[in-house]
């Protein structure tokens, strides 16, 4: 190990407790959005937001300007002066191939269209965009991810003409700059301020604007300090390896626990549609597994549930392990692959905290209590079979 790396680590180390404790006096570890536990909900908080923005007649006073710079940013053709926003715009009824609701439609005055798919957590739907696409025949289709991701291939056989928009990035960039718009506004000025620091946690991101500064200072302050930061940088992928390790050594405890077996479906689950399933015997007869699975690679779109081994086996009734698990877990999805799922959202989308709580924390303890409600309606629905 190089005699920096310590040296660079203590140095984060002192200045992470101080900046906390400034944050702390300073209220600036405040939000509103996470208070109210609504800062993952896409329908109730997202959409609704960027639709004020987007809207030159909103409340937020600042006229045609952050659509203007929305246009702008993104080089849209629309009239920011006569542009309307739509929420939850309907297409009809939903179809194989047609119908469904919009998250957000933006129309000027001729008749120049585009429309935004907003995909925080939720999953992709079998042929949405594609209906979007015959139902807006001139729309510009945007596909709103927090990092950009490209629409899944069921969803749309043309995702090259899909605009893709990233939280992340883009909107980051465009809140920035209606923060310096709403400079003589505070009450906009510091609700964007919050939205902006939301976003930044959503997708990982350092919120602490001077100490990422100092932070940069102290690395390129000598080679030696370079050279230990990219030293660390490089061990990223061996230290999630480990996280991952204690993950599956925890999940061997609680299927022992519970007698049941677990298997995995990749050796570092970082991949698309990689899961960890629990199950026994009985279970396996009647095609049925209890899940969690990342929809996205690199930790992200996580959803539990229970879900199917193989569709040609006979199986448990799907509408009654349905009714079970949204008696406990509230509305979930179904579908084919899927008899009941729901997405984990306080752990969609894995960050250093989550395996911080792997190594250190209560992920164990969260893990286990949801395979224990899962076994429970499994075995409610194998005495109704």
């Amino acid at each position: 190990m190089s005699p920096k790396i310590p040296d660079l680590i203590q140095y984060v180390r002192t200045l992470l407790s101080y900046e906390e404790k400034l944050a702390h006096v300073a209220g600036d570890r405040f939000n509103i959005f996470e208070l109210l536990g609504i800062g993952s909900l896409e329908v109730c908080t997202h959409s609704p937001y960027l639709a004020e923005f987007l809207n030159p007649k909103g409340r937020h006073g600042l006229g045609a300007r952050p659509l203007a710079a929305f246009i702008r940013l993104l080089k849209l053709e629309l009239d920011p002066l006569t542009t309307r926003v739509s929420q939850e715009y309907y297409l009809g009824p939903v179809t194989g191939e047609s119908g469904g609701r919009v998250d957000l439609l933006l129309e000027d005055k001729a008749g120049r269209q585009v429309a935004i798919e907003n995909k925080l957590y939720a999953a992709d739907q079998t042929n949405q965009v594609a209906r979007y696409q015959k139902g807006l025949p001139k729309a510009k289709i945007i596909y709103l991810t927090l990092y950009g991701t490209e629409p899944g291939a069921h969803t749309t056989p043309s995702p090259e003409n899909v605009i893709k928009l990233s939280y992340a990035e883009n909107i980051i960039a465009w809140q920035e700059e209606c923060r310096s718009q709403a400079a003589s506004v505070p009450l906009v000025r510091e609700t964007i301020a919050q939205y902006i620091n939301l976003l930044k946690r959503l997708t990982n991101q350092s919120t602490n604007t001077r100490m990422s500064e100092q932070i940069v200072q102290s690395v390129l302050s000598s080679k030696e300090n370079l050279a230990a930061y990219y030293e660390l940088v490089r061990t990223e992928s061996a230290v999630r390896k480990a996280a991952i390790d204690k993950l599956k050594n925890q999940c061997e405890d609680i299927a022992a626990l519970l007698k049941l077996q677990v298997k995995f479906s990749s050796t570092y689950l970082d991949q698309k549609e990689d899961a960890i399933q629990f199950f026994d015997d009985g279970m396996l007869e009647q095609g049925i597994l209890i899940s969690f699975q990342f929809e996205r690679s690199n930790y992200s779109g996580l959803e539990f549930g229970i879900a199917h081994d193989d569709l040609n086996k006979s199986h448990l009734a799907p509408p009654e392990i349905r009714k079970y698990f949204e008696s406990i877990f509230g509305p979930g999805e179904s579908v084919e692959w899927w008899p009941a799922s729901l997405a984990w959202a306080s752990r969609r989308n894995w960050t250093e905290k989550d395996f911080s709580d792997i190594v250190f924390g209560d992920f164990k303890d969260e893990l286990k209590d949801k395979v224990e409600k899962l076994l429970a309606i499994v075995r409610l629905a194998q005495t109704q079979s």
